[in-house]
């Protein structure tokens, strides 16, 4: 609790300074199911009434020099997943204190967020990207952001363990309270693309994790793509790597993304030293979306599927979705979105549907 007193007083000094001389901006944003169901394996149906599963209200803001900023965000009741304020003494380095839960220091948007060719999760699917293989950082933290060199930009995060709120008196406890460490190096290459690689580390008894992506230059006309790996330092040496890539042709009206996430699956056996899952390759995500670009409309379709660890038959099931949807934008930074997803990502034969509406206001 003290933690948050002291970052919520900090957050609100530095604000007033920064609000007091600028214009604020924000946007508002929801998410609506209007009906859903599910259909188990023996075709029954069972539907659901509307409900709106995301809300969100954001406010932003600098001063005349563009030195200080500052960004709230109220999202499902809580104003703690984005809220943070920024100081920029020199064009070579910029500190910010908070927290935001869309991330900081992004290295892969088509392969993310930017899949569904927005910067955030405002879709019709409703899932999470995670940081399954660019690792990101949304802890409440202290970071820093050099430039030392043009191309080159480094990333350094620290943060406080959410369990040392308060005070500690043990020697370890005092050692171990800012555990959670991040560190990033990119750099840009003109007419090549962008190298990242990244240190991630969540404090004691997590699994630090190590990553490279690339990013294209767009050397080639129309076409856009970064590709990854991950590998986490686990002490039982089992399931260490991720790999995955995002793709993206576009020929002006129309196009086609594509994006896949992998890992390799180690054998595992119960306590009667039974095979319970054969080693092999597991695909998390395979996502294809064609789209095409009407007038005042887009048209979108996500297919995904998802092969699951084998078990010990060796195969794994595989699941799938369909998400197709129509996407206005209004100007001004306005967007609506309305389309209908069907679901079986178990494999299980069981089908859940909805048909959902997104919103995104900008002032």
């Amino acid at each position: 609790m003290k933690k948050f007193i002291a970052i919520s007083v900090v957050l609100a000094l530095v604000a007033g300074s920064v609000f007091a001389e600028t214009t604020i901006s924000g946007s508002i944003e929801t998410k609506w199911t209007i009906v859903k169901g599910a259909t188990d394996g023996d075709g029954y149906a069972h539907s659901g009434p509307v409900e709106m599963h995301s809300g969100a209200v954001q406010f932003a803001g600098a001063n005349d020099e563009n030195t200080f900023g500052a960004v709230f965000k109220f999202h499902d009741g809580t104003w703690t997943d984005r809220a943070f304020v920024w100081w920029q003494p020199i064009d070579q380095l910029r500190i910010n204190l908070g927290k935001d839960g869309d991330g900081w220091f992004e290295q892969s948007n088509l392969a993310r967020w930017g899949f569904h060719f927005m910067p955030r999760n405002i879709s019709v699917e409703n899932w999470n990207a995670g940081d399954f293989m660019y690792q990101n950082w949304d802890l409440w933290s202290i970071a820093f952001i050099i430039k030392p060199v043009n191309g080159l930009t480094v990333n350094v995060a620290v943060a406080p363990k959410e369990s040392r709120l308060g005070l500690v008196s043990d020697d370890e406890e005092r050692q171990n309270a800012f555990s959670n460490f991040y560190a990033q190096a990119s750099y840009n290459l003109s007419g090549v693309g962008n190298f990242a690689a990244t240190f991630r580390n969540e404090g004691i008894g997590s699994n630090p994790t190590f990553s490279f992506a690339y990013k294209d230059g767009g050397f080639v006309d129309g076409l856009s793509f970064d590709l990854g790996v991950s590998y986490v330092f686990e002490e039982d040496g089992n399931d260490l790597l991720r790999f995955g890539w995002g793709v993206h042709y576009s020929g002006g009206d129309w196009g086609i993304k594509h994006r896949a996430y992998f890992r390799p699956i180690s054998e595992k056996k119960n306590a009667a030293d039974v095979v319970t899952q054969k080693s092999g390759i597991q695909a998390n995500w395979i996502d294809f979306m064609p789209w095409y670009q009407f007038e005042e409309i887009q048209v979108l379709c996500n297919i995904r599927l998802i092969l699951n660890a084998p078990d010990a038959d060796g195969a794994g099931k595989v699941g799938w979705h369909v998400n197709p949807y129509i996407r206005k934008r209004m100007g001004g930074g306005h967007d609506f979105r309305v389309g209908a997803m069907f679901q079986d990502h178990s494999g299980s034969g069981d089908v859940n549907w909805y048909l959902a509406t997104s919103w995104l206001f900008a002032f």
